[in-house]
């Protein structure tokens, strides 16, 4: 599946695996907790997982879910000084876990590693950059269209699992306004909503 879902080499594939935990996880569980400092590099083969970091004034969290083909805690191994947050399993599905000092060793010894590392964390620099951008957007549809967009972008069905509150407090938006929001979005055909999910529409 590493292959497949992360266009990887053989060769890579096969010594990233002989590293790694290959492991099922249930819907439920947390594959990351808050405020500890990674111990593995998590590569999402199956399944789909999501952080839903709470957002105070002038700190950068930022919500995304992540499906197959999305690494977790890359970012967060570089750079220790990153805030790191819980990370729920929101369908059952299949990690390759890689402890954190393979990882290093991969880092120097494999050009196609780095690359692959390099990749995933510019998208994810994209992505902050985007949430930052729609965070002081005035208009309100576009603000939460657009931050929609960037939380799901790791998604490949494009849909979110998220609280009125939690989306409010993401788009900086009042939790009575959202709903409003959301409504005139889905009349509009820009999302769907069900069961708390946002399911963004193609446009």
């Amino acid at each position: 599946m590493l292959v497949e879902e992360f266009n990887l080499s053989i060769d890579l594939a096969k010594d990233i695996l002989s590293r790694s935990i290959v492991k099922k996880v249930k819907k439920g569980n947390f594959a990351r907790f808050s405020g500890r400092i990674p111990e593995h590099i998590i590569f999402v083969l199956k399944g789909e997982l999501a952080m839903e970091a709470p957002f105070h004034e002038g700190v950068d969290y930022h919500y995304a879910v992540f499906s197959s083909g999305s690494i977790i805690n890359d970012g967060a191994s570089i750079n220790n000084s990153f805030k790191t947050e819980s990370i729920l399993c929101t369908t059952s599905g299949v990690l390759a876990i890689l402890p954190v000092d393979h990882f290093y060793t991969l880092l120097d010894s494999s050009i196609e590693f780095n690359r692959v590392i390099l990749k995933s964390l510019a998208k994810k620099s994209q992505i902050a950059g985007l949430s930052f951008h729609f965070r002081i957007e005035k208009d309100h549809k576009k603000k939460v269209l657009g931050m929609l967009r960037a939380a799901t972008s790791f998604n490949g069905k494009n849909s979110i699992k998220m609280s009125i509150k939690n989306l409010a407090s993401m788009c900086y938006i009042s939790r009575n306004a959202m709903p409003k929001v959301l409504k005139e979005l889905e009349q509009e055909g820009h999302i769907k909503v069900e069961n708390k999910v946002v399911h963004l529409l193609k446009e």
